[in-house]
């Protein structure tokens, strides 16, 4: 329905107009920062770097120097090491008391130590006894065993290098005990910078903490921290310490996708200047997946999602008699190869360079924030005429609104509530107000003209909404991947509602809305309307099943096997749900309504078709995704789908020609 209003239609296009450049002005400057932001660290943990160099036989220096060499290895990931290294490496033995009792009662004679042990410090059943090699390595666990369980919890015999602790052998032996730094100079004098990866404590307290860090700062080319465990370090009640402490040195921190670590997001909100996202692969994917996909996963991850450590897992399972070193340098090599064609660049990463990056100032969402509500005033008037009083009084108790969230310094609330809106706004007003309410056709040309016109006319209602939602979503933490949209099946159900409820009431019953949905239900059942609603909502529950990357749904081979013929031939795969059915449906309904398609069926093949619109407006919130994708992936959905709907006419041509054969 048109406004016919002028001074109020120019007003809502002259804010909607102002709201774009507003957009593309931080677009602009988040595009900016994506460029700069180009650079990638693949990473080796230095535990498989040996399991490597054991199964490879090959002496673990010059492996790392081939690494370092031949592919770009970056950086070296070392972990803390627990009490079970200690014992695996022969460096220590662990009792307990009750072994100390049977082995002295058994040959207490020739048992010197033990003879000591037992008689000096009255030996517990329940107890455990460590005892240490060297002195350097019995301090050093001294020092962590002090601060897990306390000074006075824990009793030594430093003559003999015993220490006696009291806990469960399977906590004991994976509490962490720092790290080395013999190995961090080590990995360091071969030219590689080195990861950390800190271990949670079962008693984590402020001793704790410090001890881990008591040796950190002092370690050359170590810039980032990614925490190990279900939990990271000082979850739950001393994050903010581990905050201050990493603040203290200087440290990045890596977030893992995909992984639910507690406290990772808590933690990487009070710094997330510092976060630079993290892909890895799990031991039990990587025990299954093909060398092929799995180098096309961190590829992946790196182009389309903006992780920039590529935590790399080397194969020791599939590599089938061939020599497990030169196996695993292939694939490795495969990973650099193929990121370097993409324009990455591969070294390690000290900071990542957001000094110059400007979000959305609260001025810019507030006329971000005018532009949407214009919008959504324009598609309401579709359903409900307005007059200018009403206008004039939802701006006015819009305005305030925002001042209201901006004076309690809630404007990131406010940002997401209008990034939900826009993500349902626009979708809706796309089709509701481009689709012709009469067939106008002249000649096949022109109908084909006008179908162009018709999509790519809806496409940039979409883009409107699209770069709206960048601008709302500018900050640092949205772009780094900390935040997510929560929204995502709102965004995909509601617009879908408002569309159908639009074109089955058809724009003349729209003032009878009650009505007319009285009148249904009270209407015998139709079998062709049960099985289209019942068609509609099975591909709509499909649909929202298949969104996101949090929900596991089976993708058919076939499918699979299109996707990754799509992503080599095209360097981005289009959505799926764009070019095979959103676009095609939109096409199809718009050159056969009113030919081959009634009217009273637009509201079924407008919500199919109006799936490509909302895929359209998901895909920018995925706002770790960088904007050059996005927009790619945008128009070649458009292109390819355009074609595809093509096909589907000329099989409907065909299929309809049989069929009067048939008759």
């Amino acid at each position: 329905m048109i406004l016919r209003n002028k001074y109020v239609r120019y007003g809502l296009l002259f804010l909607i107009l102002v709201s774009i450049l507003v957009s593309l002005s931080v677009a602009y400057r988040r595009h900016v920062f994506e460029k700069e932001n180009n650079k990638v660290e693949m990473v080796l943990t230095y535990r498989e770097v040996k399991r490597m160099s054991i199964l490879g036989n090959v002496d673990r220096k010059e492996l790392l120097h081939r690494l370092k060499e031949e592919v770009s290895i970056s950086s070296i990931v070392v972990e803390e090491d627990t009490l079970q290294d200690y014992l695996n490496e022969g460096k220590a033995t662990l009792l307990k008391g009750s072994e100390v009792m049977n082995l002295y009662r058994i040959g207490h004679t020739t048992r010197r130590i033990l003879s000591y042990l037992y008689k000096t410090m009255k030996v517990k059943p329940d107890s455990y006894y460590i005892v240490v090699d060297e002195r350097e390595d019995y301090e050093r666990i001294e020092r962590f065993l002090n601060a897990e369980f306390g000074k006075e919890n824990i009793r030594g015999i430093r003559r003999w290098n015993i220490l006696e602790v009291r806990d469960e052998e399977e906590d004991l032996l994976q509490i962490g005990l720092g790290i080395s730094d013999t190995l961090v100079k080590e990995l360091t004098d071969l030219g590689f910078s080195v990861i950390l990866r800190l271990h949670n404590s079962n008693r984590v307290s402020d001793a704790v903490i410090r001890q881990k860090f008591s040796n950190l700062y002092n370690l050359e080319r170590v810039n980032t921290i990614i925490f190990k465990g279900e939990n990271v370090l000082g979850y739950s009640t001393k994050l903010s310490f581990v905050e201050k402490k990493l603040a203290e040195g200087g440290f990045n921190i890596g977030l893992i996708e995909f992984v639910n670590q507690a406290g990772a997001k808590t933690i990487a909100m009070m710094r997330p200047e510092s976060v630079l996202k993290v892909h890895s692969i799990s031991d039990s994917e990587m025990a299954s997946i093909a060398v092929g996909k799995a180098v096309k996963r961190y590829v992946r991850a790196a182009k389309e999602r903006g992780a920039r450590i590529l935590f790399i897992h080397p194969f020791f399972n599939q590599y089938q008699g061939q020599n497990i070193i030169e196996f695993n340098m292939k694939y490795f090599n495969d990973i650099f190869s193929r990121l370097t064609r993409y324009g990455f660049k591969i070294e390690a990463l000290k900071k990542i360079p957001i000094d110059e990056y400007i979000p959305a100032r609260v001025w810019e969402i507030f006329l971000l924030s005018l532009g949407v509500l214009s919008v959504l005033l324009l598609m309401i008037n579709y359903f409900v005429p307005l007059n200018l009083f009403r206008f004039a009084v939802i701006y006015t108790v819009f305005v305030l609104l925002f001042f209201c969230f901006y004076l309690m310094e809630k404007v990131s609330y406010w940002s997401s509530l209008m990034t939900i809106s826009t993500s349902i706004i626009f979708p809706a007003v796309a089709v509701i107000s481009q689709f012709p309410q009469q067939n106008k056709f002249g000649d096949k040309f022109h109908r084909w003209i006008s179908s162009v016109s018709y999509l790519m006319k809806m496409l940039g209602i979409c883009l409107i909404g699209a770069f709206l939602i960048v601008g709302f979503k500018s900050n640092i933490d949205n772009i780094l991947g900390i935040n997510r949209f929560y929204g995502v099946k709102i965004s995909f159900i509601t617009p879908l509602i408002f569309i159908g409820i639009y074109f089955y009431l058809r724009p003349h019953r729209i003032s009878s809305f009650f009505y007319v949905f009285k009148r249904l239900f009270y209407s015998p059942i139709r079998t062709s309307s049960l099985i289209s609603v019942f068609v509609c909502i099975l591909l709509v529950v499909i649909y929202i099943l298949r969104s996101g990357n949090y929900i596991s749904f089976h993708i058919p081979l076939i499918e699979s096997y299109m996707r990754e013929f799509l992503e080599d031939v095209l360097f981005i795969r289009p959505r799926t749900k764009e070019f095979l059915i959103g676009y095609p449906f939109l096409l199809f309904t718009y050159l056969y309504a009113d030919i081959r398609i009634s009217r009273k069926w637009l509201w079924f093949f407008n919500i199919m078709g109006s799936v490509a619109l909302i895929s359209i407006v998901n895909t920018f919130c995925h706002f770790h995704t960088p904007l050059e994708v996005s927009i790619y992936r945008t128009f070649l959905g458009l292109g390819l789908g355009y074609c595809i709907g093509l096909l589907y006419i000329e099989i409907f041509k065909l299929g309809y020609l049989l069929y009067k054969k048939m008759t």
